[in-house]
């Protein structure tokens, strides 16, 4: 039988790697069951980077979402400059 019990996380990278914390966990967990601790504590040791990397890139997002909707709606010719104003005036006053 192949691989695939931990939807292949040894193949992914960084980019696919955000979205596999469930994998990474039920893996951890399995490596801990083997004794293989020091592997255990590295793979902890990524969950935690990813998970803190999602926390603040979300917050950047929430913080960067007005200003960067007032740009993207102006290229689209869905508002002008002064909307892109008004929404960088707000994002430098928090």
């Amino acid at each position: 039988m192949s691989g695939g019990s931990y939807n292949y996380l040894y193949s992914k990278d960084s980019e696919d790697i955000i979205n596999q914390i469930p994998d990474m966990i039920r893996m951890r967990d399995r490596l801990i069951e083997l004794d293989m601790k020091t592997g255990a504590v590295m793979l902890q040791k990524l969950i935690l980077s990813v998970e803190k990397y999602r926390i603040e890139a979300d917050a950047r997002m929430d913080e960067m979402y007005p200003l960067m909707r007032a740009v993207e709606w102006m290229d689209s010719g869905d508002s002008g400059l002064d909307s892109v104003q008004e929404a960088y005036e707000k994002f430098l006053s928090k």
